[in-house]
């Protein structure tokens, strides 16, 4: 059975995130993107940058999710980059993606004040044996989702 949604990568789904997310910047020679696409439209998408063999950072941006597409940045993140933590940073005043990233597992573990433009900077991260989306019942879905 197909699935409604894909999971794919790519410099328009960089681009799409870094819209929403990084004030339009996205540099496709030192990111890496991936997106949820329901059909043909993005819906969701990531930026992993700054990748140092420990760690990566991670910008989202979400009209919707789904755990299938958590599941697929977490397999990229610990399975493939094997880190040993992805970092978050998001903005103080961005509740939704706080909210987002601790229902996915992130902890806040810093907060450096005054280092964005809209206030403090918070740092989020995520560590594999926290990171619920590397289960078996996530990592199944994952198969029909790939091959676009």
């Amino acid at each position: 059975m197909r699935s409604l949604y894909s999971v794919t990568d790519g410099d328009a789904i960089g681009q799409w995130v870094a819209d929403r997310a990084c004030d339009g910047r996205y540099d496709p020679s030192t990111s890496v993107s991936i997106g949820l696409l329901r059909g043909e439209r993005i819906v969701a998408g990531a930026i992993f940058n700054n990748w140092n063999r420990a760690s990566v950072q991670l910008h989202m941006a979400i009209e919707r999710m789904n755990r299938t597409f958590l599941a697929a940045l977490a397999r990229y993140a610990f399975i493939q980059l094997r880190v040993n933590v992805v970092i978050a940073p998001v903005s103080s005043i961005n509740y939704r993606s706080q909210h987002a990233l601790t229902a996915a597992g992130f902890r806040l573990d810093a907060e450096i004040h005054g280092a964005h433009p809209d206030g403090d900077l918070l740092l989020y991260t995520l560590t594999p044996d926290r990171c619920r989306f590397l289960s078996q019942p996530f990592t199944s879905r994952l198969e029909p989702c790939y091959g676009r």
